[in-house]
């Protein structure tokens, strides 16, 4: 059996440990957002840092941030022609569901172990326009199509600011970036501190991702689930392919676009949901169910095109 086989069945494994310990009670979903939060405040920050702050910058990586927002705006306008006459409980939740990736709490731990350092790099540079895309775009259309929402209320973009500097994954991204071009460096104690934190990332977020996993269905929205998961991987094969074969760039980079598009919803469709008033179960579907496609086309792209 390849490494490959072994890293992504290892992850499997793992993401399975997750869910048991939630199906067996061992672990309670309500408790999965302690760990969630260390994750998202604590061990992923540190990642980004020892990922980026010694990160080679390249002209080549400059579009690494545009392909996801080009991405998005894309699905989006598909999705506004497809599904602009569904129920005003789950409309906004398809516009959302087509404005993110799932990246943090999925990807990373994947890459790390199949691409290492320079694949982490690669997505690292992604998140950077995935983060705007989530917490600006997909955030927006959500309060834009919320069905608590009146004709005359606008959306606060004041607020969505707000929501985007107060982002830690984000801000530790721009820091990061800020100390790579001026050349600064922590202590060599607190960058081996944030090396130990960052090697924790990978086992904590594929448990994170097994305690989340919930199988359950709603069969009222069943047609409008597989539609969306259906346009959204359909076009990010589409494209991923095509920029795998057309991009200038070196195997490993179209490596990661190829693997970066086709990841699942972010999981912010799901507190978004909560926010807006609309049907969060339909949004948690949307996003499980992605994770498990997200899974098998990531093995299936690997093995066919030989990535690792």
């Amino acid at each position: 059996m390849s490494n490959t086989n072994i890293t992504l069945l290892t992850s499997l494994i793992i993401i399975l440990i997750g869910y048991f310990l939630k199906k067996y009670q061992v672990i309670k979903e309500t408790e999965g957002k302690v760990l969630s939060k260390v994750v998202l405040y604590v061990t992923f920050p540190a990642l980004i840092f020892d990922t980026v702050s010694d990160l080679e910058i390249r002209y080549a990586l400059v579009f690494l941030p545009f392909i996801p927002l080009a991405f998005c705006l894309l699905l989006f306008s598909i999705c506004y022609v497809l599904f602009r006459n569904q129920p005003a409980t789950i409309k906004g939740v398809l516009f959302m569901a087509a404005t993110g990736f799932n990246i943090g709490l999925f990807a990373y731990p994947i890459i790390e172990a199949i691409w290492g350092k320079e694949g982490l790099q690669y997505i690292a540079m992604y998140d950077l326009g995935n983060a705007f895309a989530v917490l600006g775009l997909s955030y927006s259309l959500g309060s834009a199509f919320s069905p608590q929402r009146t004709g005359s209320k606008r959306i606060d973009g004041v607020y969505i600011l707000k929501k985007l500097v107060r982002s830690v994954p984000l801000v530790s991204y721009v820091v990061a970036l800020l100390f790579n071009i001026m050349g600064l460096s922590f202590p060599f104690l607190i960058n081996n501190v944030i090396g130990a934190v960052a090697r924790a990332n990978m086992a904590m977020v594929l448990l994170l991702l097994g305690i989340y996993l919930n199988f359950r269905l709603d069969k009222t929205f069943i047609k409008q689930l597989y539609s969306i998961l259906f346009v959204k991987f359909g076009l990010a094969l589409l494209i991923g392919i095509t920029l795998f074969y057309i991009l200038p760039f070196d195997k490993l980079y179209r490596t990661i676009v190829l693997i970066a598009l086709i990841l699942p919803v972010g999981l912010t469709v799901i507190p978004f949901s909560d926010e807006f008033g609309y049907n969060t179960r339909f949004a948690g579907a949307i996003a499980n169910i992605s994770i498990l496609i997200s899974f098998v086309l990531m093995w299936g792209l690997i093995m066919v095109f030989n990535l690792a």
